[in-house]
């Protein structure tokens, strides 16, 4: 009868604890939203001020500055400073006219498995850069 009880006693406790579990494990566990707000500000800040550093620096010149019928020739580009393509980022190769994301990845993978580009003609082995769309790129683009 001592040990019946005791089982009882057991189980009934066992239950207990099961419940106890199923009711508060949510609560406590329940994903609370979190507001990025703080941290978007932040970022925000510190990307500004990136920014201004970068268009303060005496190195930051865009090139010559290009006619408009050239602007509109080679677009939003034209305004940029060249990018060195042996640390340019897929991004940074995005910006270029006329390279989408397919392209600057096959760009990344060339300089990946080949080395460094020693100058910008070495573009021409890249698939889907031919000669009109180098001469396109030559104003943009640089070796470092």
């Amino acid at each position: 009868m001592e040990n019946q009880k005791r089982a009882l006693l057991f189980v009934a406790g066992l239950l207990m604890i099961v419940f106890l579990i199923q009711f508060f494990y949510p609560r406590l566990y329940s994903a609370r939203p979190y507001n990025f707000s703080d941290f978007d500000r932040q970022f925000f800040a510190r990307l500004d001020s990136l920014q201004q550093q970068e268009a303060d620096s005496p190195t930051a010149k865009p090139p010559a500055s290009f006619s408009p019928a050239r602007q509109k020739r080679y677009g939003t580009a034209a305004s940029v400073r060249p990018v060195n393509l042996n640390s340019a980022t897929r991004p940074q190769l995005m910006e270029l006219p006329g390279i989408g994301p397919a392209l600057a990845g096959r760009i990344l993978r060339y300089r990946q498995q080949r080395g460094n580009f020693q100058k910008v003609s070495d573009l021409l082995n890249v698939k889907g850069i031919g000669p009109k769309k180098l001469e396109k790129l030559k104003p943009f683009l640089k070796i470092q």
